[in-house]
């Protein structure tokens, strides 16, 4: 492609494109052993991505018009290769650590400026919009600015799961009944359910497995700069936690009193147990509590 015709000057900066993108790629393939190559082959994407650059503005006719696909492309190539660098600590020829989140971020600015719902043609399900507001959340982790990597999880799009907990109570409760729960191996959070009856209380919330702390930030539930961070780092898990507990007055505010479980066939750790996937279904979960049996039995 390089030795095609100069007068095609935007088949350069695609071709310096494709060269930058092949060179990401290829340093993410290479063994957890190999960091001085796979440094060395992200400073040739970042080259490759300049050379892109120094095309682009030499632009000044009809090939302006490519530059409105082009440069989504280039925006994102780039802040991929800064973002490594940080993300992985493989920055070297004394180069700045706040510099290289800047220009990350700069670049991601840019390109959701120019397309905020972009998606990288040849890699959409892995590069696309929520992955640069996933990847600028960790770099803003990088300075310590937690609201701000908080805002960018908010913008992600992820598909939730609806479950609707029916909890049904042999006696009737004095206090009030809440679902206790959260992913496996993450923070777990209290939810107040709702009376139906004097023995039947419902709450209906949505998980989201690839991000757990999506839901909480959406419904504005105040997290901590550690659920934040274990949000983002931790590994995801799609198996759900929950409990149910009884809340009741204290000297001092309020204090939770978890159910005690009879059976341990439907628990595992002390825990109920949900598998959820990713899909827009909706899933009834019909308990009773302090038992795995119906109520009725």
């Amino acid at each position: 492609i390089l030795d095609i015709n100069s007068s095609l000057l935007f088949y350069y900066s695609e071709a310096y494109l494709g060269l930058g993108w092949t060179a990401i790629y290829k340093a993410k393939e290479l063994p957890e052993i190999d960091i001085e190559e796979r440094m060395d082959i992200r400073e040739v994407a970042k080259e490759r991505f300049m050379q892109a650059i120094d095309e682009m503005d030499s632009y000044t006719g009809e090939e302006q018009e490519a530059l409105f696909n082009l440069k989504p492309d280039l925006y994102a190539g780039l802040s991929y290769v800064y973002s490594s660098m940080v993300l992985y600590n493989e920055y070297n020829n004394g180069e700045d650590l706040d510099e290289l989140i800047n220009s990350a971020i700069n670049f991601s600015d840019s390109l959701l400026f120019y397309n905020s719902e972009y998606s990288f043609l040849y890699d959409s399900e892995n590069i696309n919009s929520n992955s640069i507001h996933l990847l600028r959340a960790q770099l803003y982790l990088e300075t310590g600015d937690y609201d701000q990597a908080q805002n960018e999880i908010s913008q992600i799009n992820a598909i939730s799961s609806q479950v609707h907990f029916n909890l049904e109570i042999n006696d009737e409760p004095i206090y009030d009944l809440f679902l206790h729960a959260g992913f496996q191996g993450q923070d777990k959070h209290l939810f107040e359910m709702s009376s139906i009856t004097d023995s039947t209380f419902e709450v209906i919330r949505s998980f989201t497995p690839s991000l757990p702390c999506l839901d909480l930030i959406l419904e504005g539930i105040d997290l901590s700069d550690n659920e934040i961070v274990e949000c983002l780092n931790s590994f995801s898990s799609n198996v759900l936690e929950y409990e149910y507990a009884i809340r009741i007055p204290s000297y001092n505010g309020y204090i939770y009193i978890m159910e005690e479980l009879d059976d341990s066939e439907c628990t595992s750790n002390g825990f109920r147990t949900l598998s959820i996937e990713q899909s827009d279904s909706s899933i009834p979960i019909n308990s009773c509590y302090g038992s795995c049996l119906d109520c009725d039995n």
